[in-house]
């Protein structure tokens, strides 16, 4: 029993952070070529909706992550031009896009199916099983190679830290940027299709539930870099895991304090991240001595 809970856990929680991952890769992609990369949440809602209608019109749930990566791309071109263009403030250009999305959502929904802001749900053959998670680690595992051990990851570390070295050497900092924040959009964007195709059997409201915001502190938690997102990813994917576990086991536990675990250990490793990155030094000076 206990090694059965165990294996239910641990499917669960890579299924789970699989969206996270996504949003993620891309807001860690973008946030290292210099730009606050706070409009994920726009990204997953936009991705879902898009995927989830997709799909439903053309009963091909690839059709869907097609679709929904180039959402992603047309919301990337109008964040990328207040930021990189107009020279707008990034984290009230990602508030606004949020806000924007949050509001467009329902409108469609209402104008396409008469719905106050879901999606017809999809037959079980529609849903995709294991594909979203074989594609999180793979862009996960193709953008640390390229990040690692190519040209184009050292004009992203730059474009973030040293743009004037850019400029010196002939490269354009603006167009690393622009390429950033379509890659950004295009990623975080299949993260919303598995929220809707993957995970669930359609769009229904906020279905996002505040992920954009979760993967943007599992890019915080991570360093900024490729392993630590992963790690992260997957310990928040285990919270929701462990969630969904005591919500299904019949716990005398009230459903709120039970739905509040994800988000309340997002707070609280955010607000103890500093504390704990000063410590590891000390910890290990004194475990070398």
């Amino acid at each position: 029993m206990e090694n059965s809970a165990f294996l239910l856990i641990l499917f669960s929680t890579l299924r789970l952070s699989t969206p996270l991952l996504l949003a993620g890769l891309g807001g860690l992609i973008c946030e290292k070529s210099g730009i606050v990369q706070l409009a994920l949440e726009a990204y997953l809602l936009a991705g879902a909706l898009v995927a989830a209608i997709v799909t439903y019109w053309t009963g091909h749930p690839f059709f869907g992550l097609f679709a929904a990566a180039f959402s992603g791309l047309l919301l990337a071109a109008v964040q990328g031009f207040f930021i990189i263009r107009l020279k707008s403030e990034p984290v009230m250009t990602g508030i606004a896009m949020n806000i924007l999305i949050l509001g467009l959502c329902p409108l469609i929904t209402k104008a396409l199916f008469d719905s106050t802001g879901s999606t017809p749900s999809l037959p079980a053959e529609q849903i995709l099983r294991h594909s979203p998670l074989i594609l999180a680690y793979f862009l996960l595992f193709v953008f640390y190679i390229i990040y690692r051990h190519t040209l184009w990851g050292l004009l992203i570390q730059f474009c973030g830290q040293k743009p004037e070295v850019l400029v010196v050497k002939g490269f354009s900092p603006a167009l690393v940027q622009w390429a950033s924040i379509f890659i950004s959009g295009l990623i975080a964007s299949l993260g919303g299709a598995t929220l809707s195709i993957s995970l669930s059997s359609g769009y229904s409201p906020m279905i996002s539930a505040g992920r954009g915001y979760i993967a943007l502190a599992c890019v915080i938690l991570g360093n900024w870099t490729p392993l630590g997102l992963l790690f992260s990813c997957l310990f928040f994917g285990s919270m929701e895991a462990i969630q969904i576990f005591i919500q299904s086991s019949g716990w005398q536990v009230s459903l709120n304090w039970i739905q509040l675990i994800p988000y309340a250990v997002t707070l609280f490793a955010v607000a103890l991240r500093r504390p704990i990155l000063s410590f590891l030094p000390r910890l290990q000076s004194l475990l070398t001595r």
